[in-house]
């Protein structure tokens, strides 16, 4: 038998196993029909703990990591640019 889940459904059932468990849910923490249902929406684990808010997303931290690395190139290119005034 095929069960399915809406998002907002998934996100409770994961909500309430952490405030349960006290701890991140595991798949272990839940039939075998609603942790196929939960990846079968979301497909990783990891996704799904992500969209319920209970883990930081990675992609997240990549896109702040990739504006400070711009941010980086941007005035290492600025500086290399300017002539140096030091010898005046």
């Amino acid at each position: 038998m095929l069960f399915s889940l809406d998002r907002e459904t998934a996100r409770t059932l994961l909500t309430e196993a952490r405030d349960r468990c006290g701890r991140l849910p595991r798949k272990g923490d839940f039939a075998p029909e609603t942790v196929q249902a939960v990846k079968a929406l979301y497909g990783p684990w990891r996704y799904a703990l992500e969209d319920a808010g209970l883990i930081a997303s990675r992609q997240d931290a990549r896109v702040q990591a990739n504006r400070e690395k711009r941010a980086r190139a941007r005035k290492a290119r600025k500086q290399a640019a300017s002539p140096d005034r030091s010898d005046v």
